[in-house]
């Protein structure tokens, strides 16, 4: 085979591809046209389907109207009345003040050549060595609080000597009645006590002086 023999067979068989091509363009064409018209046909004039609107209306049966269905509420209790307080359960729980005796020291003094005397409620007296002697300066001995509620009285005797420089010193318990409630503020009143020497005297010092505080509650 030659080559103008290769040649127009290829065009011939692009001629019969485009035939064919364009016989099954118009077949297709006139296949549309058949469908529209026959679509057409079918539809008359007038008979045009409409779009119908549903109106949907809501139920009666609103929450509101629903019956509802009440809770069961708790009975309710009572409230709990207090009882009445009497005015004389008030009257009687009232406290009745403490009557508290006032008190008030007392110092007796005894000499051979003359006497101091002065009475209170807290007495002392003081004695010994042959020689009696008054001090300058005298701290008086405060009532134990404890005693002074209960009621306590009593007494204690105290033995001291006293230095160059009229002071206090060696301060003893000899007796004391009731034990262990007046010693301590005896004892502490006594160390405060300061003696002067008199113009008959060559010193004031002295030893084994002895002094008793009596302690007395006094309306």
């Amino acid at each position: 085979m030659t080559v103008e023999t290769i040649n127009r067979r290829q065009s011939m068989t692009r001629i019969i591809s485009i035939m064919l091509a364009s016989l099954f363009s118009l077949f297709l064409f006139a296949l549309m046209n058949l469908l529209i018209d026959s679509d057409a046909k079918a539809i008359e004039p007038g008979e045009q389907k409409g779009v119908y609107i549903v109106d949907f209306k809501p139920s009666d049966l609103t929450p509101e109207n629903k019956s509802r269905i009440k809770p069961k509420l708790p009975k309710r209790q009572e409230p709990v009345k207090e009882p009445k307080i009497s005015q004389n359960r008030e009257q009687t729980s009232r406290a009745k003040p403490i009557r508290i005796a006032s008190i008030k020291p007392t110092l007796e003094f005894t000499n051979q050549s003359d006497s101091f005397i002065e009475t209170n409620s807290i007495s002392q007296s003081i004695y010994g060595g042959g020689l009696d002697k008054a001090p300058s300066i005298r701290v008086e001995p405060h009532y134990p609080m404890k005693a002074r509620y209960k009621g306590i009285e009593g007494s204690v005797t105290l033995q001291f000597d006293i230095n160059e420089l009229g002071e206090t010193t060696n301060i003893v318990v000899v007796e004391s009645n009731p034990k262990g409630v007046f010693e301590k503020a005896s004892k502490k009143a006594l160390k405060k006590w300061r003696y002067k020497k008199s113009e008959s005297e060559e010193s004031v010092a002295a030893k084994n002086q002895i002094v008793t505080l009596s302690f007395n509650m006094q309306e």
